[in-house]
């Protein structure tokens, strides 16, 4: 072994502490910097936040507005010209609202700011009203909707979440149906929760590709000239929807024999009337749903 003297250690040792004391000093400062930068990233996302906030209401406000005199027109001059444009004004309206509220609804998931809110929700009269609309936007294609329910189905859920998952998977079975077709909507509840299944006689899904319609901005037809319209967002947004709600959503389909699918939540369930008269409170497709 080196011999060292006194000296020499003393000088090690001072050399070792001030090469410490640098590493204190440069950790303390990547530390400040990680935390301005994460204070930079809290005001970043507290702006997109509010910003996502303000353009909502700014669009969806006027939209809702538009939507509901569109429909007095509609309903004040049935088949004349005013009722017409009431329609036509309707039907572009109602597809850009139902868009944003999935462009929203994705837009809150990827900042992380959706809430489960539970209320208690009339999900038989939900669903009624989405088909009345759907059959306004639908006229020319003569579908068929069979709703097998009864008359007033409380579920204790978010209605919003509940309403966006729903009128997504009505849409698409709309969409794709063809002229003359029917939709069977079948809603059950009991004490173990809620099951509605929606079946179309569209041109159906391949088993190869049944594995891909859940994917955010997948389309199974796609490019220029593709033949049905969207942005790949709704499926996707309905399964988030209802994993949020903690349920499920299943799909079963064959080329060429129509689509099914089925979603399942677990809730607190009543059917028929309350005594006190309340029909259950939710929003519909046409308004602001988060």
């Amino acid at each position: 072994m080196n011999d060292f003297s006194d000296q020499e250690l003393m000088t090690a040792l001072a050399s070792r502490l001030d090469k410490q004391k640098g590493d204190i000093d440069t950790l303390q400062r990547l530390n400040d910097e990680l935390a301005r930068a994460n204070e930079k990233l809290r005001e970043s996302e507290a702006v997109k936040s509010n910003f996502l906030s303000n353009i909502r209401n700014e669009i969806v406000n006027p939209l809702s507005a538009i939507l509901g005199l569109a429909q007095q027109c509609m309903g004040k001059d049935q088949g004349g010209d005013c009722g017409q444009v009431g329609g036509r004004i309707f039907s572009e309206a109602y597809r850009l609202n139902y868009h944003l509220q999935n462009i929203f609804a994705a837009a809150e998931l990827e900042a992380g700011e959706v809430e489960f809110a539970p209320a208690r929700v009339n999900a038989s009269a939900m669903v009624v009203e989405m088909v009345d609309e759907l059959e306004n936007l639908v006229l020319g294609k003569n579908l068929t909707f069979d709703i097998q329910a009864v008359d007033d189905c409380f579920i204790f859920t978010d209605g919003p979440k509940l309403n966006l998952a729903l009128m997504n998977i009505l849409a698409n079975a709309a969409e794709f149906s063809p002229k003359g077709g029917c939709i069977q909507v079948k809603l059950n509840a009991d004490e173990w929760g809620f099951l509605i299944s929606v079946h179309d006689d569209g041109p159906g899904i391949p088993q190869e590709s049944l594995g891909k319609i859940f994917d955010r901005f997948r389309q199974l037809d796609e490019g220029s000239t593709k033949a049905y319209p969207g942005q790949g967002l709704g499926l996707s947004m309905t399964k988030a929807m209802v994993e949020i709600l903690g349920g499920e959503i299943e799909v079963s389909s064959l080329s060429g024999q129509g689509c099914t699918v089925r979603v399942v939540l677990p809730s607190s369930v009543t059917t028929g009337h309350d005594d006190d008269g309340d029909d259950g409170t939710y929003l519909s497709g046409n308004v602001q749903l988060f």
